[in-house]
């Protein structure tokens, strides 16, 4: 992923970057894969982190850490190779303990390619637990309040659809093994290598022929580089794979060491046929 421009905080305090799509983030058909858009997302939040003199080395020096929890994205179309993406992002007021960071991406004609929200949690890195947004909210200035336009795009159920309580039949599985390129600086694996996994275990022809239109994912635990995992990918539907709009939903757990198994990641998508997401409904075959 390339940063092509960076135009911090403008005097609508919303933060703002300009991302191109390389040819390591696209897919077979030349399309900008899932993992673009969340990674967009994850280096928004740590670039306007570190605008904010907040950045992920700057808070571990000070005995603190950022975490993500939970991301919500809907995607409206996927950009193309070479194609330039606007990245916007700002916080909204907290809930709770939790940050609420919205996050957006634009096109050349300033139309909507994504949109979401992610929460995170400011944790003290002693004993793991999270500080109180108001020690930090005031570093991130909130959008005007006659801007209509940067708002909550959407609702964020206070639960989302987990496997646990919705029972999907499970149709694939896969057990990758964890490489020093998953972890982060925070030593742990980095949020998007549990999106990417959970793809992987799908069938090659499925994602050639389907994108992701909607998914919320939530990190429940941590993982390092010895751990061992396996993805699951399930079901409500009959045959998925085949269905106009396809729901999968997906679990992640570690295999403990007393042969216990702890979930560390779960996920509910939508999908939609490959050409319903891109520009004009063209793509390469």
């Amino acid at each position: 992923m390339q940063v092509v421009q960076r135009n911090l905080v403008g005097p609508d305090h919303i933060f703002r970057t300009r991302f191109s799509t390389t040819a390591t983030e696209t897919d077979p058909h030349f399309q900008a894969r899932l993992g673009f858009y969340f990674a967009i997302a994850q280096e928004l939040a740590g670039l306007h982190s570190a605008w904010a003199r907040l950045s992920l080395p700057e808070t571990l020096r000070m005995g603190k850490t950022w975490v993500v929890l939970r991301t919500r994205i809907h995607v409206n179309r996927y950009t193309n190779w070479a194609e330039d993406v606007m990245g916007e992002t700002w916080i909204e007021p907290p809930k709770g303990l939790h940050f609420m960071r919205c996050i957006r991406g634009l096109d050349e004609d300033d139309k909507t390619l994504f949109e979401g929200i992610s929460t995170w949690a400011y944790l003290d890195v002693a004993n793991q637990r999270p500080i109180r947004p108001g020690e930090v909210i005031d570093d991130f200035p909130a959008p005007l309040e006659t801007d209509t336009r940067h708002v909550y795009p959407f609702e964020l159920p206070h639960r989302a659809p987990m496997w646990g309580t919705s029972d999907p039949r499970e149709l694939c599985s896969g057990s990758p093994v964890i490489n020093l390129t998953d972890t982060d600086g925070n030593h742990h694996v980095n949020n998007l290598s549990y999106v990417s996994w959970s793809l992987n275990v799908l069938p090659h022809s499925f994602l050639m022929a389907y994108k992701v239109r909607d998914i919320d994912v939530s990190w429940i635990k941590q993982t390092y580089l010895d751990d061992r995992i396996t993805v699951h990918a399930g079901s409500v539907q009959e045959d998925p794979f085949h269905q106009e709009q396809p729901e999968l939903f997906f679990k992640i757990v570690r295999h403990e060491k007393d042969g216990s198994q702890t979930i560390v990641f779960e996920g509910y998508s939508q999908w939609e046929k490959r050409e319903k997401l891109t520009r004009d409904g063209l793509y390469v075959v």
